[in-house]
């Protein structure tokens, strides 16, 4: 993350450079998976207008629009979607808490969350947590959730096809999101660790 503020921040000064930088950035912090850099790269090019490239800016900018939704400060995106564990139809507008997007047939979801289960039993239980599958078939799904109770457990029906995943930019789960009080995104974390080490 520093890394990408100040190379960003010291391309100030060379704006011809900014773009393809960028776009370079952007290319290795998707392949390495790192959401919470990709956000900040999307909003540091947003504050710089120079650019010697105009074609080339547009593309880069469009390939980090969707990051946006998810960054810091940004208002949670409703979910309309949604069905509970009886298959009722829930919409959903996130508020305080963490939402947990995960999928039943995701090898490192299934290590995750019992951590952060027994992790969030001993240090935050008055903390609401959602989770949200985007994946796995029903039952694995259904037998996963009756192992972690006192949590909201909602599926996407459409899984990895469904508005969910563009919504949150899943292209890799788990993904945990805090969200505070007024529905705005605190902070995104892509393993259970970090969470913990944060709060």
């Amino acid at each position: 993350m520093r890394f990408v503020e100040s190379l960003m921040n010291h391309l100030k000064s060379s704006p011809r450079y900014v773009v393809p930088v960028a776009d370079f950035l952007r290319l290795g912090l998707q392949q390495m998976q790192q959401p919470k850099a990709l956000q900040l790269l999307s909003q540091l090019l947003s504050e710089n207008n120079s650019c010697t490239d105009p074609e080339l800016e547009r593309k880069l900018r469009e390939n980090l629009r969707h990051y946006a939704p998810i960054s810091q400060g940004a208002k949670a995106p409703r979910l309309d979607s949604l069905v509970n564990a009886a298959g009722e139809r829930v919409r959903l507008q996130p508020t305080e808490g963490i939402y947990v997007f995960w999928a039943a047939d995701c090898g490192h979801c299934l290590e995750q969350l019992p951590k952060l289960y027994r992790w969030w039993s001993s240090k935050h239980p008055d903390w609401a947590v959602t989770t949200i599958s985007v994946g796995g078939s029903a039952q694995d799904w259904a037998s996963t959730i009756a192992t972690l109770p006192a949590w909201t457990h909602l599926q996407d029906p459409l899984g990895r096809q469904g508005p969910t995943v563009e919504a949150y930019v899943l292209y890799a789960t788990p993904l945990f999101v805090k969200v505070d009080r007024d529905g705005l995104i605190v902070d995104v974390f892509r393993a259970e660790s970090s969470l913990e080490l944060t709060y």
